[in-house]
Formats: C-alpha cells, sequence, structure tokens
C-alpha cells in the first residue's frame, strides 16, 4: 500500500532522508549521557526523589521513570502477555514514578483481552 515514487522524485526524496538523518543526528546529541539528569544515580533507588532538591525544581524538568503495562507480572496466560516481572511494589521500591495501569470493569488488571490472575 506504498505510494509509488517516479524517476524524478528521487533528488526530492535523498534530500528529506539527508534532513531526516540530520534531525536523528541532533536528536541523538541531545539523549544519552547528555541528557539533562542522565549522570544522576542514586545509592537509594526507592528515595531517589530526595536528592531533586524539590524546592528547586518543576515537575517538567524531571525525567520521570516509569514501565508500560505495570501491573502485568500477573498475566500467566501468555508469556508475551506480560510486560514486568515486577510486582507494582517491587517498581516503586526499585524507583518507578510512573505506572501503566489498565483495569477492566470487574476491577482486574489487564493487557489487551489477557487479565491477571
Amino acid at each position: 500500500m506504498g505510494s509509488v515514487i517516479s524517476f524524478l522524485d528521487v533528488p526530492r526524496c535523498l534530500r528529506e532522508a539527508a534532513a531526516q538523518g540530520q534531525a536523528l543526528a541532533a536528536l541523538l546529541l541531545s539523549s544519552g549521557d547528555s541528557f539533562p539528569g542522565s549522570g544522576y544515580r542514586p545509592g537509594n533507588h526507592k528515595k531517589w526523589m530526595e536528592g531533586l532538591g524539590a524546592s528547586n525544581v518543576r515537575v517538567n524538568q524531571v525525567v520521570w521513570p516509569g514501565t508500560h503495562d505495570s501491573a502485568t507480572n500477573a498475566i500467566f496466560a501468555r508469556a508475551l502477555g506480560a510486560c514486568q516481572t515486577l510486582s507494582v511494589y517491587e517498581q516503586l521500591a526499585m524507583g518507578c514514578r510512573v505506572l501503566d495501569v489498565r483495569v477492566q470493569k470487574d476491577r482486574r488488571v489487564c493487557h489487551g483481552i489477557l487479565l491477571s490472575s
């Protein structure tokens, strides 16, 4: 279902690819070790927020560690349905502060059609 590219479009496509490559290179420079706060290594992961100096830091200046499908460690129906091996409590103890929890009407945690036990 892709589009057809004519021979005349090749130079334009090459320019667009080069521009995307430059944009990617710029993103790489601003990520990894040069990202603000990436060098912060707390000794106690459970209390990492104590070292932030909350009176000087705004919420939008913090990189919040989080997990996807946080409560799926109890899904046993399919191995690929469980995105986490740690419980929510264990994730919080490891320093996670953003949780992605999806709950069904019957109050069971789910990942798509898969439910926790």
